[in-house]
């Protein structure tokens, strides 16, 4: 059994729209709930992969990116777990 996993990097398809600008795609998983297309790993990527070329095929571009380190900007812990 492995440990727990902390993340220190992530991949994300972006698109770049006819005006320049970028974001990362969201899909419908199916039951309305909206899901980035970001992953932690890359067996979550190439699950996203068919979606990503459907996001493809109506986007000026469609990149996947790498974003690595880990610089932690806030922190909140919650008191009932930590009592």
């Amino acid at each position: 059994m492995t440990g727990p996993r902390v993340i220190e990097r992530l991949y994300a398809w972006i698109v770049t729209e006819a005006d320049g600008g970028q974001g990362i795609p969201a899909f419908d998983r199916g039951d309305g709930l909206m899901l980035p297309m970001i992953g932690a790993d890359s067996e979550r990527i190439e699950s996203l992969r068919p979606v990503a070329m459907r996001v493809a095929g109506v986007c000026l571009k469609l990149e996947l990116i790498e974003f690595s380190g880990r610089v932690v900007l806030e922190t909140h812990d919650s008191p009932e777990l930590n009592s």
